[in-house]
């Protein structure tokens, strides 16, 4: 069975990619450039503002919220709830892009969810600038994140024939501008936080969406078409054998990236907190703000992804995609040992030197570069046509279930302290790992490549 590998025979025409590859990874720059701004803000900002009397009382909606989870967790610290609030938050996140694949796949085109997908992201980011129409705002951007990540990602396998060696290396370079937006933003964002406040903040996050929005109006004519409805609906009902086979193998598959994912999840929510409360961040009389980590933790796979896209195209080694994912998890389990080691390493008397978190941060990002591009390119490649969008909002959903445990993982956190926490975190991803190098032989027999039909 062929795997998306990158061949090192291919001629240079061959790995030119198609102009509709820079739209969509433009497009996604600028959507991740908002997000992930927003994103490094949101734990720091409902701990340091919105949960704290005064602000917690003109929120509309908030009183509700922290009433049904306290009824499910019991009465909580303002950090908990703030916790407790953002897993909800990935979860919802998560699980809308599988809403907004299975929409795309059947009932609208792909372009109209992505439109609609940043006009919603971009008028949600103006509402979270207001204290009382925060939880609108967090509402209109998750919608918005579902529609327009739902239906990027199935228009880039529908640029690439079957087993066109350049699929996996352009999800390589879609994620790598993933990550550009995810380095940018945080820092801009950082600055004017510490200087303005949050609120201006968040009004950066809603001008780079519109940037991303214009972008993608402006090069529509670089995509695929979309296929007409009626085509959508037909192919959804007549599955082949082999279409068949492989979205049952991609159902039992999943559960390798939910092993990732419970980890990356606890990078954006307990983390911050970690660093607030353990780590020394002041360099030369300068205090580096906590977001600033968020951007390193794009930086690195910006790097990493530079680096492994020229290496590969060399073919040395000539590492199949089962190999890639198996020791991603396993890179970033180790990382999540780096932070669980880090008090020992520094001494326990003494607050953690900032090297350490920026190790983990390269460690676990060599994980994730080899990990996320190969997962989703992979899912790509073996997803029906017909349920592109929606296997690919599937893989996404495992992030949304990622999101929901670590709510209650974070518990550990409280009751056990950091050490035992990370430690315990990092054998989920180790886990995966083992798992993936076990199932690899099953994988290669049941999965065959499918052909995406000329009409798309």
């Amino acid at each position: 069975m062929a795997t998306v590998a990158l061949d090192s025979a291919a001629p240079a025409a061959v790995r030119r990619h198609p102009p509709g590859l820079w739209t969509l990874a433009a497009t996604e720059l600028w959507d991740r450039a908002s997000f992930y701004g927003m994103q490094a803000l949101l734990i720091l900002y409902m701990t340091q503002y919105l949960l704290l009397p005064g602000p917690v009382d003109q929120v509309v909606g908030l009183h509700t919220l922290k009433s049904v989870i306290t009824a499910v967790r019991g009465p909580l610290s303002v950090e908990g709830q703030a916790t407790q609030i953002f897993a909800l938050y990935i979860t919802v996140l998560s699980l809308l892009p599988l809403v907004g694949g299975w929409l795309g796949d059947r009932f609208i085109s792909r372009r109209a969810g992505v439109i609609a997908g940043a006009s919603l992201m971009s008028a949600g980011h103006v509402f979270l600038g207001y204290t009382a129409t925060f939880l609108v705002g967090l509402m209109l951007v998750l919608a918005g994140a579902g529609l327009l990540r739902g239906n990027v990602t199935p228009q880039i396998r529908a640029l690439y024939d079957a087993e066109d060696t350049r699929t996996a290396e352009a999800f390589q370079i879609f994620y790598l501008t993933v990550s550009g937006g995810g380095f940018i933003s945080p820092l801009i964002i950082g600055i004017v936080n510490e200087r303005y406040g949050f609120h201006p903040a968040f009004a950066i996050a809603a001008v780079g969406m519109l940037i991303g929005l214009a972008w993608y109006l402006a090069r529509m004519k670089t995509l695929p078409p979309d296929p007409p409805r009626t085509m959508r609906v037909d192919k959804a009902a007549a599955l082949t054998s082999a279409e068949k086979r492989n979205v049952r193998t991609l159902l039992l598959f999943f559960a390798v990236p939910l092993a990732f994912w419970v980890a990356q999840a606890q990078v954006w929510n307990i983390y911050n907190i970690w660093v607030k409360d353990h780590v020394d961040r002041v360099i030369g009389g300068f205090r580096i703000p906590i977001p600033w980590l968020q951007s390193f933790d794009s930086l690195a796979p910006m790097v990493m992804a530079i680096a492994a896209i020229f290496y590969w195209r060399k073919g040395v080694p000539r590492t199949e995609n089962y190999g890639r994912m198996a020791a991603g998890c396993a890179l970033f389990g180790l990382g999540m040992l780096i932070l669980a080691a880090a008090p020992s390493i520094a001494g326990r008397e003494s607050r953690i030197p900032i090297l350490l978190p920026i190790a983990f941060h390269i460690v676990s990002n060599a994980g994730w570069v080899l990990f996320v591009p190969t997962c989703a390119a992979f899912v790509a490649t073996y997803a029906p046509e017909s349920w592109r969008g929606t296997m690919l909002g599937l893989n996404l959903l495992t992030v949304s279930v990622a999101g929901f445990v670590s709510g209650p993982l974070s518990s550990i956190y409280e009751a056990r302290g950091p050490t035992f926490f990370w430690a315990a975190i990092a054998v989920v991803p180790i886990a995966g790992s083992v798992i993936l190098l076990v199932a690899t032989p099953s994988l290669r027999r049941l999965l065959t490549p499918l052909e995406v039909p000329q009409s798309t």
